[in-house]
Order: structure tokens, then C-alpha cells, then sequence
């Protein structure tokens, strides 16, 4: 489960609509340190609550939007990126 600071990390990607940037997050958190956020950052990454996209982007998975108490539809995708053909 996801500490005090992590789980604010989480609710800024939340608010954002799922997905930020690392930029955003860190302006918001601007009290932290830079080296405290990545750490936490890369805590959340290998505990699957967020994912890194190209460009320092943040998706939030299902895993991080169940440890905010938000329920989670499982035929729901997440995310902005897509594939035109």
C-alpha cells in the first residue's frame, strides 16, 4: 500500500485525468526535493500503481486507482494513446 506522499503523487495524476507529466507533478509537489519525488516516483513505477510512458508521462494503472478507493471497471481502458491504422 502506498505511503502518505505516494498516494498524493497518485491523486495529482488522478485530478489530471489519469495522465501527467513528471514536470506537472513535480511543480505541484514543489515543497519535495527532486531526488525525494523520483525516488517516489520509481517506488510507485516498480510497484505497478503508475506507468511511464515516452516523453516523462505518467499513466496511473488500475492497481494505483484501487489504492485511492476509486473502482475500477475492468472493461474500461485507460489512457490517451492510440493507434490509427
Amino acid at each position: 500500500m502506498p505511503s502518505g506522499s505516494e498516494k498524493d503523487v497518485l491523486r495529482i495524476i488522478e485530478q489530471a485525468g489519469g495522465e501527467t507529466t513528471v514536470g506537472h507533478v513535480r511543480s505541484i509537489m514543489a515543497c519535495y526535493s527532486s531526488g525525494y519525488l523520483r525516488s517516489v516516483l520509481g517506488t510507485l513505477g516498480r510497484g505497478d500503481y503508475l506507468d511511464w510512458l515516452a516523453g516523462g508521462r505518467l499513466l496511473i494503472t488500475d492497481k494505483g486507482r484501487r489504492s485511492l478507493g476509486i473502482e475500477v471497471d475492468k472493461w474500461q481502458r485507460v489512457g490517451t494513446d492510440s493507434f490509427e491504422f
